[in-house]
Parts: structure tokens; sequence; C-alpha cells
């Protein structure tokens, strides 16, 4: 267990005119998290970052304009200075515009398509010397209209549209689809439309009127409408060509303007957290104590007028935290940030952690051959298979496969196991084996059980040390009665049924072994009677049977682990006697199939087994880091440190 860094809270006042100075100053030392001290706002940081913003939005939807799916940005100290808002502006609008107009020129173009396409589709039913002009004609007393939909609504459609005024002067039914032109007195316009629309059917809109009067017929009609879809799709390929060439035209200054914004949207954002006076800014945060001396040591150098004083933390506030571990265990830290990044007051649990998870994982995996290719494959293709591979976060997650596959791949060795039983099976050799236990289930259950009955009580007893700190009495009482039972009862239970004597207790009479633990089910009582009440006085039973519901969920170590022996153990056997088949059969050529045959098989069904025990071993290993461990006496409930800094270089993730 592991304390968190620990901080002191600063607070420096600076004359208004040099904050931004000062802030950039706190923030190449990279050791000030900054807090919130006041709700007013200066206007002008308000619209700066309302621009900042608008212009971030630009210049990320320029980006993915350019339809790859990441850029490597990058930016020098000089010109993240050099840089201003406005000089982003007068570069990144222009280009905005124009790939926004040619936007809006697709758009009206892909509608135009739309309208076509459809027009097209319904018209190849018709014959081709039916006149184009009766797909929508509107004449002094009659008017037609071509109507289409689908033949199941044939019926319905018919019943709602047609009457003595409303007749059809074409139908073509074809497949799962109709197509009627329908002939109407020109007074029944409104009407017509009402009825076609509330029956669901398409027709021609009036903005195709002039369209189909152009032709004399539907032959004509549907050449130049396929025409028109071919010219309208070139024309859209070609604008959205001519903006994928405009945008990676300037992708390079793009990247950088798109950190430039991030980082003044940044600054922009603590410079609201100061309490403007009127000629003074007040700033507040948290420094690691051990950096204290560097950062007034930077305020120095700076030359700017400063005043600033600082403190130890009081209880009753709650600072970040900053975590710290060791290289290796820090990489665990991404395990624990899973349940909850730990309170600046509580211990960091992080190294128990970053144990247990790497035994666990290790003892249900537990194979040299699985392990070695899950190291080459996370080794090699890992990295590939992420967009962003230099994030502290990936590298920490990957860190810990790796740990977790070495320790199953010593395991391994210390039980012999490769690919189960792979060489036994097949060449009647063996690894030497120090542990036997894949080969003795009964004894791997045992050693499941103490290494539970061990992490459990070991969450019990740093929640009875959790407790004396906090001065929580009934919780204290309530974790002596669990460790006191276990410690008199599973001696007891043991000789009572098993006739096992544990050592140091059996020179003990079993009446003591019961008289302590009746006592210690007494303290348990008592504990859940001071919280609930009289309700405590049957809520008693579920602390005792939780304890063993987690010592039993650490038979999952067992399970895990003899089932991917065992399956590795059966594929194994299976395909031996296909071989042994091929073999009998005396023919050289049917052996040399059954071989090739036998190595796919095993391949296949060996990364089959490989997947298994990996995604069984990684979620089992952090059900008993979390449920079994770390909700017994961790909270969780902090928030990280995050200082001041600059960002020069990161990875864009557009899609």
């Amino acid at each position: 267990m592991n304390k968190p860094v620990d901080l002191v809270y600063v607070e420096l006042v600076v004359p208004k005119e040099v904050r931004e100075r000062v802030l950039n100053e706190l923030r190449s030392v990279e050791d000030v998290h900054v807090e919130r001290v006041g709700e007013r706002e200066v206007e002008e940081l308000k619209r700066r970052a309302e621009e900042s913003k608008r212009l971030l939005d630009m210049v990320l939807y320029l980006l993915r304009k350019s339809e790859e799916s990441s850029i490597d940005a990058s930016l020098t100290l000089m010109e993240l200075e050099s840089y201003t808002i406005e000089h982003v502006k007068r570069d990144v609008e222009p280009l905005f515009q124009e790939v926004s107009s040619l936007e809006n020129e697709i758009r009206a173009l892909e509608s135009r398509r739309k309208i076509a396409s459809e027009l097209l589709e319904r018209t190849k039913a018709l014959p081709g010397d039916v006149p184009a002009s009766m797909l929508r004609y509107r004449g002094r007393v009659y008017s037609s209209i071509m109507v289409a939909g689908k033949s199941d609504a044939l019926e319905r459609a018919s019943k709602a549209l047609f009457d003595e005024e409303i007749r059809k002067a074409y139908e073509v039914v074809a497949g799962d689809s109709f197509v009627w032109v329908v002939v109407y007195r020109s007074n029944l316009e409104e009407e017509v439309i009402d009825k076609i629309e509330l029956a669901g059917l398409y027709y021609v809109p009036d903005e195709l009127i002039e369209v189909t009067s152009k032709f004399r017929n539907i032959a004509e009609l549907n050449a130049e409408l396929q025409s028109e879809v071919v010219r309208v799709t070139k024309q859209i390929d070609d604008l959205r060509a001519k903006i994928r060439e405009a945008v990676k035209g300037s992708l390079e200054w793009l990247g950088k303007y798109y950190l430039f914004l991030k980082t003044t949207i940044s600054d922009l954002d603590e410079l609201q957290k100061l309490l403007c006076l009127r000629h003074l800014a007040l700033v507040r945060g948290w420094v690691p104590k051990e950096r204290l001396a560097r950062v007034v040591e930077h305020l120095k150098r700076s030359g700017c007028p400063h005043y600033l004083t600082y403190r130890e933390p009081r209880r009753d506030e709650t600072p970040p935290t900053k975590m710290a571990n060791v290289k290796g265990i820090s990489s665990f830290e991404v395990i624990t940030e899973l349940y909850g990044t730990p309170n600046y007051w509580e211990w960091d649990p992080t190294p128990l952690v970053a144990y247990s998870f790497a035994f666990f994982f290790g003892l249900m995996v537990c194979d040299v051959g699985y392990s070695a290719i899950a190291l080459l494959l996370i080794l090699l293709f890992l990295d590939k298979l992420v967009t962003d591979k230099e994030s502290v976060s990936y590298k920490k997650f990957k860190s810990v496969l790796v740990t977790g596959n070495v320790v199953a791949l010593v395991f391994g060795a210390l039980t012999g196991t490769l690919f189960g039983n792979l060489l036994e099976e097949y060449f009647g050799l063996g690894l030497p084996k120090v542990l036997g236990f894949m080969d003795s289930p009964m004894d791997f259950i045992t050693i499941s059980l103490i290494i539970g009955l061990v992490h459990v009580n070991a969450s019990h007893a740093l929640t009875l040390v959790k407790s004396m700190k906090k001065r929580d009495v009934a919780l204290a009482l309530q974790e002596v009665g669990i460790l006191g039972v276990q410690i008199f009862g599973i001696p007891l239970v043991l000789r009572m049924f098993f006739g096992y004597e544990v050592p140091l207790f059996s020179s003990l009479p079993s009446e003591v072994l019961l008289l302590g633990s009746i006592l210690n089910v007494f303290l348990i009582i008592l504990s859940n009677f001071m919280v609930m009440r009289a309700l405590g006085l049957m809520m008693w039973v579920f602390q005792i049977t939780g304890v063993l519901g987690d010592v039993l969920s650490y038979v999952r170590l067992a399970g895990v682990g003899l089932a991917t022996y065992y399956i590795a153990f059966s594929f194994n056997f299976i395909v031996k006697m296909l071989l042994d088949w091929f073999a009998g059969s005396g023919n050289i050529a049917l052996l040399i199939v059954g071989v090739l045959i036998s190595l796919v098989i095993l391949t296949i069904t060996h990364l089959i087994s490989l997947l298994l025990s990996m995604l069984g071993g990684f979620v089992h290993s952090l059900r008993l880091c979390f449920l079994e461990f770390l909700s017994k006496f961790y909270d969780g409930n902090g928030f990280p440190f995050t200082p001041l800094k600059r960002v020069l270089s990161e990875r864009v993730i557009l899609s």
C-alpha cells in the first residue's frame, strides 16, 4: 500500500497585468494543479474562449474532410508563442468557407440525383411510348400525375384514390411495385394530392413538371434521367476530390492550429479560475511538497511581482491525488483507476492490486505456450490495433498484459504445461514439473481456497485498520468479529468434521475454540445492532456467509486454470486420435495429408483456447481484485492531479 504524493496548498497573488505570464511560468513547471476560486468571468476571456472553440470546431471539421484516420500534429514552442487567435482565424475561415460552399453544392447535387433516381426507378416500368408530359400535367380542365407504390398497398390505394372523377390512364404492376398514371379534373388537384399522400404513395413533384414536358415520351425521358444521374454523380465525385485536395494541402498547418487552439482553450479555462480583483489576481491550487522549491524558483526567475503562501492540507479538504508508485507497479494504476482514483487521505492499493492481479492472471493462464504466444502478439502486433500507441493509459495497459503473461510463463514452466500436454501426447516427452497441481484438481482447488482465505482476510485486516483510524467502533467490532470467527471457527470445523489439526491450535480444547467462535459471533451481532438496530439482529448471518462466499469465489482460480489445461489436453487427445487413424492406413500420402490437417486443427483449436484463457484470466482477475478485495476497504472517490502543462505534440484521432 502506498500513500499518494504529499501536496501543499498554495495561494499566489500577482498583479492583474502579468497573470498570463505567471500562468505560462506555472505551465512550464508542470507541477501546479489549479483550482477554481471564483465565478466572476471577464467578458473578454469568455469571448476569446468561445471564439477559440468555434475555430477549433472548424479545424476539426476540415481535418475530417481529409478522410485520413489520424494525423501526427506537432508544434514548436516558438510557434506556440507566435500564433494568435486572429492569425488562426485569418487562415482557417477562408478555407472553411470554401469547403462549406463545396459541401453545399454537393448537398444540392445529391438532392438532384435523388429526385432523378427516384423518378427513373418508377418510370422504368412504364411503356416507352407513353407521353412523358402525362407524368405531371396540369391543364385547364383535366390534369394527370404518375403515382407509384408497393404492390401490397395496391388494393387499399385503389379504394382510397379512385372514384368517378379520378381514373387510371395506365397501370403497370412489376414485381413488388406498381405504377399508375392517374387522370382527374383539374379543380380536384388539391384533393388528389392529399389522397396520394395519405395513402403513402410516391408522386411526381411540382419541380419536375418542366422536366417531363420537354420530352415526347418515357423512353426519351429515361435516357435523359440516366445521363443526369451519371453526370451529377461525376460532379459530386469531382467536388469531393477538390475538398480532399484543398484540405490535404493544409494538413500540416491545420494540425499546428489544432494544438494551438487546444492549448489556448486550456489557458483561457484556467484563467477563468482566477479570482480577479481590481488590480490583483489570485491563483489557488496544489503543488507536490517536494516540488514547491522548484515552483518558487521559476516564479523568481520570471521577474513577475508575486506573493506566495503555502500550507499543509486540512482534513476537511479534498486535494487531488497524485499516485507515487515505482516503475512496473505504476502500470497497474490503470487497473486501480478502473475501480476509482484513490482519495488523497486513503492508501493507494495499486501495489497490492499489481501483485494480486499478476499472480491471479498467471495462475489461471499457467501455460508456457499460450503465454509465450500472447507475449509475441502483444509486443509485435498490439500497437498496430490502437489509434494512439503513445497514450499513457495504453502503455500502462500493455505493460499490465506483458507482466501478467510473464507470470503465466513462469507458472507454466513450474507446472510443465506447454499447450496443455502437447509434448507428452505427441512425443512422449514432458517438461519438468516443480508444481504438480495441474494433475491433481483437488490440490489446485485447495490452493485456490487458501489463497482466497489469505486475500479476503487481508482486505478485512485493512478494513479494521481503516476503521480504527476513523474511530468507527461498529465497523471495527465487525471486522474483529469476522477475523475472530475464522481464527477460532476454522480449526474447530476442521477438527470436528475432517479430523485435521491446524498447527498452533492443536493444543487448544474444542470447548475453547467453540467459546471463541461464539464470542466473535456476538461481536458481529453487536456491530450490526449498533448500525441497524433490530434489523441487525438478523443481518449478522450474511456477514459470515459473505466471508464464506468470498473465499469460495477464489475457486475460480482453479476452475479457469484447469479449464485452460484440460481444454488444451482434450484438443491434443482428439487430434492425436485423428493422426493415429491416418498413420494406421499405411499410406504415406494419406499420412502427409493427415499431418497437415492435424496441424491446421491444432493451430485453430489452440488459438481458440488461447483467446478463452486470456479473456477468462483477465476478467476473473479483475473480479477478484475488485469485488472480493477492494470493495471491503477502498473508497476510490478521489480525483487525479492534473497539472498545468504545454502540449506540443499529440496524435490527433479523426475517426
